[in-house]
């Protein structure tokens, strides 16, 4: 496994670069993760064999510098510099938790990716608040209770 730091604009980002295959996939963990979340998938002999594998410290995680901001879009437009820097013409985008949200609001400005693996989704951002997406369930305790009322567990089972 090959470790270096991108010096991008003032930040230094940790990578971890492993296989020798054709195709090209960058990963991205989640919050209070680290590039070696990935060590399974670095370190999969298969996945050596078809692919070159970047595992990258988002900036205040792992081995990468602390940011001046942390919002979804410095991040995002940060992650278009990572790609940027190292010369990726075709990749895939594997993101967990998230990583998946910053993949999402990257995703307009990026060029030649090719597709994206997202683990536990998180695509929270800007244009899609968690009140676009998730519905009121106030039944759904009920899963978890030891005796229920008649009448509330009717209206779960009716959802």
């Amino acid at each position: 496994m090959i470790e270096a730091q991108l010096h991008i604009e003032e930040l230094t980002i940790n990578t971890r670069r492993t296989g020798e295959g054709p195709g090209t996939i960058l990963f991205v963990h989640g919050n209070s993760c680290s590039s070696d979340f990935w060590d399974p998938q670095l370190n999969d002999r298969d996945l050596q064999k078809d692919f070159s594998m970047i595992a990258i410290d988002l900036p205040g995680h792992g081995s990468s510098s602390r940011s001046p901001d942390y919002s979804l879009k410095f991040l995002s437009d940060t992650l278009v510099l990572i790609i940027q820097k190292l010369s990726l013409d075709s990749y895939i985008l594997s993101g967990l938790s998230y990583g998946t949200a910053l993949i999402a609001e990257t995703a307009p400005k990026l060029k030649n990716c090719k597709g994206f693996f997202l683990a536990s989704p998180n695509i929270t951002s800007d244009a899609f608040p968690p009140a676009s997406y998730i519905i009121p369930f106030p039944e759904l305790l009920t899963m978890v209770s030891a005796a229920v009322e008649t009448d509330i567990l009717k209206r779960f089972a009716s959802h």
